[in-house]
């Protein structure tokens, strides 16, 4: 599974978005700074060892 994932994503990330923002005038932020690839690697790393060890 991480090889596959390693080759989908290469150097990128695929993100898919979970919520969205209507765009208005009073709109003072899209983006807000995240650890999201941090997050995910940890999430991936411990997915990754519960499947070699329990498969």
């Amino acid at each position: 599974m991480e090889s596959c994932f390693s080759t989908d994503c290469q150097e990128t990330y695929n993100q898919t978005p979970v919520s969205f923002t209507f765009i208005t005038p009073e709109t003072e932020e899209l983006f807000k700074p995240d650890n999201y690839p941090e997050r995910f690697s940890s999430w991936f790393e411990k997915f990754v060892e519960h499947v070699t060890y329990n498969l």
